[in-house]
């Protein structure tokens, strides 16, 4: 029998799983041990091929993250005699948001949705239907060890989410034949390497989170072929390349996040032509050049985070275009110029404003006066001087005021 599923995995995995199984030690060939020893259902491999690499991966999956050394906080089941799509628990929490982003006052929350279903679970599960695993949901439950590449076999996959765990290594190139994939949850783990253009191979992406792990290398402008993305955080990283203007492409991207990294260069201009982007996170890095102007025609944008480039020139006037613009944060940078009066266009959607620590020069205009909704405005040691406008009384709801280090003047 073992023979027999060690023959059928290695013709359905390819040569490289094959030799992994013949292995003495490795991941596969405990998985492949297990599943012709110890499982109580038998899977026939003659009958049941597709039935039988499901099984394979998953049992895969676990041997190469620990659980074999009980590794895992909850076994979740696996392993147990059940299908495998009963492999799974009952979540502490209904809904875990996947993710989680903030600055200041600034905070935004996805949790990725299927209509009719509701993730209230940790483990696997078919949703489909009762025998194809298309969901794979174990956040936080202690996984450590590399992501095997035989996951590249679950070609049913629409859901992963791995997030905070001890996960290391790479991100397995196979992961580019999962093309039903849409939504891949990686971040707060401690995988390295580059991204593998393969993931360009995942035209029905839409959620993409990598954040928090030591990945390195360029920004892969394979990336761009995917047009169903919406939302794609890779912050917190070690990515040292400029930003492709292939970004362009990404015509449904509604939130980046690509904060705190070493890219570099200038901050293309074609971005602006990503009409549903709500939030740009593009801060802690090391852009040049200056802000660009076309940024202002995008009407829905929310947040804009440049903060701590290496950015010049003026603050675009253009911004006061933004009507939806919630927080703008700036500051250490290069900035120079005045704070343009058109940031007061904004109107009641600005709440926080930070421009501290930059090379700014004139007053505060009292246009910013209008700005009846804003909460916090950081303008600490950026320049500025003259009399503080009577207008900014009108700021009502102003709960964080800064503006320590300039050469304000008058009582």
């Amino acid at each position: 029998r073992e023979h027999d599923i060690e023959s059928a995995l290695g013709d359905a995995l390819g040569p490289e799983t094959a030799a992994a199984l013949r292995s003495a030690g490795s991941h596969q060939r405990r998985a492949l041990r297990w599943l012709a020893g110890e499982d109580a259902r038998r899977v026939d491999p003659h009958a049941d091929r597709k039935g039988l690499v499901q099984r394979f991966v998953l049992a895969d999956l676990f041997f190469a993250t620990g659980g074999g050394e009980e590794r895992w906080d909850d076994r979740l089941n696996f392993l147990s005699d059940a299908h495998e799509c009963d492999w799974n628990v009952k979540a502490a929490t209904e809904q875990v948001a996947d993710q989680t982003e903030c600055s200041f006052d600034w905070c935004v929350s996805r949790v990725y949705e299927s209509p009719g279903f509701v993730y209230d679970f940790v483990g696997v599960k078919c949703l489909g239907d009762n025998s194809t695993v298309d969901t794979v949901r174990i956040y936080n439950n202690g996984l450590e060890g590399s992501l095997p590449s035989e996951i590249g076999g679950l070609d049913s996959l629409e859901y992963i989410s791995l997030w905070k765990n001890k996960i290391s290594g790479t991100i397995p190139s196979a992961a580019g034949k999962l093309t039903s994939l849409r939504a891949l949850y990686l971040q707060r783990n401690r995988i390295g390497g580059a991204i593998p253009t393969a993931l360009g191979r995942l035209v029905n992406l839409k959620d993409l989170s990598l954040k928090n792990n030591a990945i390195v290398g360029p920004f892969p402008s394979s990336l761009s072929t995917l047009k169903q993305l919406e939302w794609l955080t890779i912050n917190s990283n070690r990515l040292n390349s400029t930003l492709p203007r292939a970004i362009s492409d990404m015509t449904s991207l509604a939130f980046l996040g690509l904060s705190n990294n070493s890219l570099s260069g200038p901050i293309p201009t074609e971005i602006a032509s990503l009409q549903r982007l709500q939030t740009v996170s593009l801060a802690q890095n090391a852009f040049t050049s200056t802000i660009p102007t076309e940024i202002g025609g995008m009407a829905g944008l929310q947040y804009l985070g440049l903060f701590a480039n290496r950015l010049s020139g003026h603050i675009p006037s253009e911004l006061g275009r933004i009507r939806r613009l919630g927080e703008v944060a700036l500051y250490d940078n290069l900035l120079t110029g005045t704070i343009p009066s058109q940031l007061g266009d904004v109107g009641e959607t600005l709440e926080a404003v930070a421009l501290f620590s930059n090379r700014l020069s004139g007053s505060i205009p009292s246009e910013i006066g209008r700005l009846s909704s804003l909460r916090r405005l950081y303008l600490g040691f950026s320049g500025l001087s003259g009399a503080l406008p009577l207008e900014m009384a009108n700021m009502t709801a102003l709960e964080g005021l800064a503006l320590d280090g300039n050469d304000f003047r008058g009582r």
